[in-house]
């Protein structure tokens, strides 16, 4: 199942800064995938871009990930169009702590 896919994002506006924006949040939201072992993949490489097809599948993520990506997405993604912080993982980590931390 596709969760995420950065084609429909890079389509949905011709502005080059966003189109720079949805790469740095692309990029952010991997490595924070990748960095704390919630992927079953290597999504992104550190250091690299984001191609227009980038995405990342169910069959990406750790359980524990899914549970991140299920709670956490919607509202990471809306913080992030209010502070244009593009990368900005903090509102993540306070999920994954709170995952964790639950028995």
């Amino acid at each position: 199942m596709l969760l995420f896919s950065l084609k429909p994002l890079l389509a949905s506006t011709k502005s080059r800064q966003l189109h720079a924006n949805y790469r740095t949040m692309t990029a952010a939201l991997a490595g924070f995938l990748d960095d704390n072992g919630l992927t079953t993949r290597t999504l992104l490489e550190p250091g690299t871009t984001a191609s227009d097809d980038f995405t990342i599948t169910a069959g990406d993520l750790t359980d524990e990930g899914l549970t991140l990506y299920r709670d956490a997405e919607q509202i990471w993604l809306k913080s992030l169009g209010k502070s244009q912080c593009w990368d900005d993982t903090k509102l993540l980590q306070t999920f994954l702590s709170k995952i964790r931390s639950t028995p």
